[in-house]
């Protein structure tokens, strides 16, 4: 009875030293990265940065081997959001675009009397923000913003995902959609 005990666990630990951890292939490229995967064993989260600076994902290898998309990257576009403005006479330009059916967003700064808007979907433009990192930050402490753009100092955030903006790809900016 003692040597079948000692047989079965020799042969329980053979068993155990043959079965090899399932793994997740290396080199798959990723939505919206320049990274691509490193092989992972089952169960193993794997974190990659996306185009968007400052962001990252994260993927899981599965106990089949296949990575899944924990948290992914948002749609990044290389390009300018071509815009409309308008313009109205006005003292107090931000009392004015809530009494105009067209203006979604006002630049704060008039000159003589004069005010440029923007109709929707743009909520807000700056022209000193200095990153995409803080561009991303405005439009994540805004409930209304889906997306935004980001062009040296100026940072426009939209209430609308990316396939609504008229896009110009270009080398002139990175556009990014936080939220659909």
């Amino acid at each position: 009875m003692k040597q079948m005990f000692i047989s079965v666990l020799m042969l329980i630990n053979v068993d155990i030293v043959l079965m090899k951890a399932v793994e997740c292939p290396k080199g798959e490229q990723i939505t919206n990265s320049g990274d691509v995967t490193e092989s992972g064993t089952a169960g193993k989260d794997f974190t990659f940065n996306c185009i968007a600076i400052g962001l990252t994902g994260t993927l899981k290898c599965g106990e089949n081997g296949i990575w899944t998309e924990q948290k992914g990257c948002p749609a990044t576009i290389k390009g300018s959001v071509l815009l409309s403005t308008d313009f109205f006479m006005s003292q107090n330009c931000a009392e004015k675009c809530a009494k105009t059916a067209k203006c979604s967003f006002v630049d704060s700064e008039q000159v003589n009397g004069v005010c440029v808007y923007y109709p929707a979907p743009v909520i807000y433009e700056d022209l000193k923000t200095q990153s995409l990192t803080e561009c991303i930050k405005k439009c994540k402490d805004d409930t209304k913003c889906l997306t935004v753009h980001h062009y040296q100092n100026r940072c426009i955030l939209f209430n609308a995902n990316i396939k609504k903006l008229h896009v110009k790809k270009d080398i002139y900016g990175i556009i990014v959609q936080i939220r659909n």
